[in-house]
């Protein structure tokens, strides 16, 4: 684990009710279902999640506030993936001078793509500039070479950046069985993250024309971690460049006594998808590689040939999954390289 601390520089204590709503309206972080004083900020269209520590007056507060909320709320479902990123991630902060005084403290996981550690830093940023903080951090994976506890380090988002690419290096280097490990290039990480980030603006500029945005998923297949996302075939929607599509069609299966129309659905390649429809598209490069595909009467009889006959595999041959042990900087180089 990674620990971001935002510290009061002195004078005057902040109000705890205005630390609580600038954290939670800093970004999608919310109250843990099983303890209403622990957040987890979570980013479904990025994959980026870590967990939020306050200190222990405002945790008090909030706690309080959960409390009277629950009386006049409905129950809601536990979130599996944040409880089972609970039982295996959550710890007390560093245990470094800065973790006793820090008002808001950031958990960030390891053995991760590089744009959770510039996201963390990003919505750490927002908070201390809205509640004027100062940005320290610490890591047991990059304490001193003479093996004593680890000291805060400076605040500058560059310098945060680099400890965690540090820190994430030796945890990487640090796992015994590689097989476990999933390499993404740079470029491959970065258009994720691109695209993920973009996806409100681009459904605000897009849909009222009615073009879907799809979200993209994280899947398990072949002990690897792949990008996917769901098309409904002929929908006008934008292609993002990903690793797999699981796409949906309509079919016509003749019978004895008469037809019937089948939804069938299975796992193509992001690759040949794009090459099929790319030559009727918009082709985009920013904020990532994609296809805005307008599909409707336009499309040639050999574009829907090609769809038609576009391969599919089984549905069931990949799933869901989170993006722990993806990597994205070669653990053999030098950290600071990375730095962009």
């Amino acid at each position: 684990m990674f620990d971001i601390f935002l510290l009061e520089p002195g004078g005057a204590a902040l109000d705890p009710q205005r630390v609580i709503d600038t954290v939670l309206g800093s970004g999608p972080t919310r109250r843990g279902f099983r303890n209403a004083t622990q957040l987890f900020y979570r980013n479904d269209d990025t994959s980026v999640m870590f967990q939020v520590f306050l200190a222990p007056h405002v945790a008090e507060l909030l706690g309080e506030r959960a409390v009277e909320e629950e009386e006049d709320a409905p129950p809601e479902a536990e979130d599996e993936s944040e409880a089972e990123g609970a039982d295996e991630e959550a710890r007390e902060p560093a245990a470094v001078e800065s973790a006793e005084f820090a008002l808001v403290t950031l958990q960030v996981p390891v053995i991760r793509p590089t744009f959770f550690a510039l996201e963390a830093i990003e919505y750490a940023g927002r908070i201390a500039s809205a509640l004027g903080l100062q940005m320290e951090h610490a890591s047991a994976l990059d304490e001193p070479s003479d093996g004593t506890a680890p000291a805060s380090g400076s605040g500058t988002p560059a310098a945060v950046l680099e400890s965690w690419l540090r820190s994430n290096r030796k945890a990487t280097l640090a796992v015994k069985d590689r097989t476990s490990l999933t390499f993404w290039p740079a470029r491959k990480s970065r258009e994720y993250w691109a695209y993920g980030r973009a996806r409100s603006a681009l459904a605000a500029e897009l849909e009222p024309g009615g073009v879907r945005v799809p979200p993209l998923y994280l899947v398990a297949r072949d002990s690897l971690k792949k990008t996917l996302f769901v098309w409904d075939q002929g929908t006008p929607s934008v292609i993002p460049r990903t690793d797999l599509v699981l796409v949906r069609r309509e079919r016509v299966r003749s019978g004895i006594l008469r037809s019937k129309r089948v939804i069938e659905e299975g796992i193509a390649s992001g690759e040949a998808l794009a090459e099929i429809l790319a030559p009727s598209g918009e082709v985009r490069s920013v904020p990532a590689d994609m296809i805005v595909w307008r599909g409707g009467p336009d499309t040639t009889k050999t574009v829907e040939e090609r769809l038609g006959s576009l391969r599919l595999e089984r549905a069931d041959s990949v799933e869901r999954t989170e993006p722990s042990n993806i990597v994205d900087v070669d653990p053999f180089s030098d950290p600071s390289e990375a730095v962009t």
